[in-house]
């Protein structure tokens, strides 16, 4: 009897195998594998993969019909799509809108750049996707957050937003977050809005018209999550008045709040029973000045709440013991500096907050032994852009040595990043797992570069341009159990060094943009 000896290749795998195989892969990777041949293009991107992947169209006069054809032979069944117009006028809307529409999976549609999308044309685009559940759109081009958007002050509506008032039978029954962002002065129609959009649970708005209020009382019932950029005094003082039985969420954009009619409006907004009690999540711009009447009506009232973002520069720092009546908050970010006129006793701790960031203090020691009392139980800690980083270094142990991830970051904008001595930062944190630091000059020639830290498992290092390869080197021997190490922008490490450090720990995963 002869018996054939036959390799077994990966290809000869069932599907299913490969796909397990796949799903060993970081996102980076699988981009890379999906390249291979055309089954793992299919495989690479599927199910809960497919959640990750957003499908970026940016549209010229040139390419338009490339994108028209690409889409509607492509396959792949993309849950997000991002389209910029690029202000241009568009003549192949149709063809465009069709093969849109015909991603089944198509969940979340982003549009900008549509100052000259006319609006049968806009109708048109969303008439393809009825089972769409967000949609965001914005007047112009989107380059960051939508924190740093530029909200303009006309009173012009652009074209395609007139399509919102007219009289059609566009409906996205499904739809449920609306995000949209437009020239703060303009007018919105709330009743041909809300029946083009029946459904939706969060709304997120620029609105500096005081009209626009009816919007939001037209959904008062259903709405659960509210973003409101660049409110102005007027628009605030009658938002103050509706009740939103069902609100979990509340983001509010910049506001400066010397008028103390509106201050009061927002003391009886966060003193309605009707959904202060189901409030989860308060975050506010840092140039919402947040008045200490406001802040201790929230901490009163507001028990739910899991998530508080504010700034302290505009309230008196003593007024932060308020806080400790939030006995389910889980994370606080603070920004800017709260200054205590005396040695605080604190009346309660917090056992459930785990998360801090701390952002912009000019004295953030005080702060950061305030956050030492109250919690307890910190696990994750953030601090960006703080003054005295040196003091900072030498108290961090014995305040917050049970910390399990630790963030030390400076904007480009600060005017100058600090020349930081992290030698013996961990030796008395134990339990530290994630380390990272962004734009700290780190010295050259310090040889208890992140010493004793034997449970280190993740380190990432944003801009710092003098950090060498000998300090990876010493990396390897004082973190034993590093697992992934994330470098991005740093200038002085070289290949030669990554390949070292790749040879002392093989199994930790590298993320870096080294040529």
């Amino acid at each position: 009897m002869v018996v054939e000896n036959s390799a077994l290749l990966i290809e000869d795998l069932p599907n299913e195998i490969q796909l397990q195989i796949l799903e060993y892969l970081n996102f980076r990777n699988r981009c890379t594998a999906a390249e291979v041949c055309r089954l793992w293009n299919s495989l690479a991107f599927t199910g809960r993969s497919m959640d990750r992947v957003c499908l970026c169209i940016d549209i010229t006069e040139t390419n338009m019909k490339l994108v028209c054809s690409t889409l509607s032979n492509s396959v792949r069944n993309y849950r997000h799509i991002t389209v910029n117009f690029n202000n241009q006028s568009i003549s192949m809307m149709d063809r465009l809108s069709q093969a849109i529409g015909e991603n089944d999976g198509l969940e979340s549609l982003t549009l900008s750049g549509m100052d000259r999308i006319e609006p049968v044309q806009f109708l048109m685009l969303i008439d393809n996707v009825a089972q769409l559940k967000k949609l965001c759109l914005h007047g112009q081009k989107v380059n960051s957050s939508t924190e740093t958007i530029s909200i303009e002050n006309s009173m012009e509506s652009p074209p395609w937003l007139t399509a919102l008032s007219m009289d059609s039978s566009t409906s996205l029954q499904r739809l449920q977050t609306l995000r949209l962002l437009i020239p703060g002065r303009i007018s919105l129609p709330s009743k041909p809005f809300a029946r083009k959009f029946p459904n939706l649970t969060q709304l997120h708005l620029t609105s500096q018209h005081p009209s626009n209020v009816a919007v939001f009382h037209e959904y008062r019932k259903q709405l659960d999550k509210i973003s409101v950029l660049a409110p102005s005094s007027l628009f605030v003082t009658a938002f103050g008045s509706i009740s939103f039985p069902k609100l979990r969420e509340l983001s509010m954009g910049r506001l400066e709040l010397h008028d103390q009619l509106v201050v009061a409006k927002c003391i009886n907004f966060f003193q309605n029973p009707v959904h202060s009690g189901k409030l989860q999540s308060l975050v506010f711009h840092p140039k919402f000045m947040m008045r200490t009447p406001i802040f201790s009506t929230i901490c009163v009232n507001c028990s739910a709440l899991r998530v508080l973002e504010l700034s302290l520069d505009y309230m008196d720092g003593d007024a932060l013991k308020d806080v400790t009546n939030l006995q389910n908050l889980e994370k606080l970010s603070l920004q800017g500096t709260a200054y205590f006129r005396e040695t605080p006793h604190w009346p309660y701790q917090i056992k459930t907050l785990e998360t801090v960031r701390i952002s912009g203090s000019r004295f953030p020691i005080s702060l950061l032994e305030f956050i030492a009392d109250i919690a307890p139980n910190l696990s994750s800690l953030t601090m960006e852009d703080v003054e005295n980083p040196e003091e900072l270094f030498r108290i961090l142990p014995e305040l917050v040595a049970t910390i399990q991830s630790f963030r030390l970051s400076y904007s480009e904008g600060f005017e100058r990043p600090p020349t930081c001595h992290p030698s013996g930062l961990l030796r008395s944190m134990f339990n530290l797992e994630t380390y990272h630091l962004q734009r700290v000059i780190i010295k050259h020639g310090i040889q208890g570069w992140l010493q004793d830290a034997p449970q280190l498992k993740k380190v990432i290092l944003t801009d710092c341009s003098t950090l060498t390869d000998t300090h990876l080197v010493i990396l390897t021997t004082n973190c034993p159990k590093l697992e992934r190490l994330k470098l991005k922008r740093c200038s002085e490490i070289t290949v030669h060094g990554l390949e070292e450090f790749r040879c002392r720990i093989p199994f930790c995963k590298i993320n870096d943009d080294v040529n």
